[in-house]
């Protein structure tokens, strides 16, 4: 039985725990209350450092050995048990009025289902930060992510099915349970809160930047929504992006890698791209 009211937070870590501190610092900082905390450990070699780290901390842990980000966060989501149900990886943080307003939306509104929040992305190597405009609109899903990350939502746990998680996608896993969500209940209501109360990492070595891992991810979940997608269209396209002399021409690797896709303008050159790429059947 869930708990009315009470959020399930799921932090989902592997080797990172000093920003692991900071991720569960920002839950309890919540202006909201209500909540549990359940972090999933996915590195089966920090389970006696993670014991004593957290030691003073009030929530569950639970260690995994898979390897495998959505595999963790499936686990977290069996073992929860409140009415709503949030997600944060190791890495981000959030606002501290973050679920005071997403499940203000929920508990006021019963067909909404899902809430999502603007964010700023921040770069610790670098020093640099911008600004992360997400769209509760669901016909945007068939041309990307438009809804944000994980750490980006609140949903309501009794519409989550296991198989939203797909097990071994490269990257794309959260854009794949929207879509899953969608599909399962077409009906339901998407919202967005546009408070900026997510602070999502970008760093060199997280998988979404990975250039091959991106594309493997993106073709797989685009063969998930158009079964008949004939993926070597692929190379009949040109690609531009940003140089020092304007624009150069270059393959689809090389402009996933060159990070444009975080550049607005550019992100939506991007998914024009990818609509005509849909259109050749």
């Amino acid at each position: 039985m869930l708990e009315k009211n009470k959020v399930s937070v799921v932090i989902t870590t592997y080797k990172r725990n000093s920003s692991l501190l900071r991720a569960i610092d920002s839950v309890i900082k919540q202006s909201y209350k209500n909540f549990e905390i359940i972090v999933v450990n996915d590195c089966a070699d920090d389970k006696l450092i993670l014991l004593e780290l957290l030691k003073d901390y009030d929530l569950k842990l639970i260690h995994s050995n898979s390897g495998d980000a959505n595999s963790a966060r499936k686990i977290g989501f069996l073992n929860s048990t409140g009415e709503f149900i949030c997600f944060l990886d190791d890495d981000d943080y959030w606002g501290v009025d973050k679920l005071l307003f997403q499940v203000d939306l929920l508990k006021n509104n019963p067909s909404v289902i899902l809430v999502t929040s603007n964010g700023i992305e921040f770069h610790e190597e670098k020093d640099e930060k911008s600004v992360i405009i997400t769209s509760s609109n669901k016909n945007l899903l068939f041309y990307g992510n438009f809804i944000g990350g994980f750490s980006f939502v609140c949903l309501r746990s009794s519409f989550i099915k296991p198989n939203f998680f797909w097990l071994g996608l490269e990257s794309g896993q959260d854009w794949f349970f929207w879509l899953k969500l969608y599909f399962s209940y077409p009906n339901m209501v998407f919202e967005h809160c546009k408070s900026y109360d997510v602070f999502y990492q970008k760093s060199v070595v997280n998988i979404s930047n990975d250039p091959v891992k991106k594309v493997n991810g993106f073709f797989k979940v685009y063969k998930y929504i158009y079964p008949n997608l004939k993926i070597n269209h692929i190379k009949y396209f040109n690609f531009i992006k940003p140089s020092n002399y304007g624009f150069t021409k270059c393959s689809f690797l090389s402009f996933v890698s060159s990070g444009i896709l975080f550049k607005p303008f550019y992100s939506y050159i991007f998914y024009i791209i990818k609509l005509k790429i849909l259109r050749l059947k």
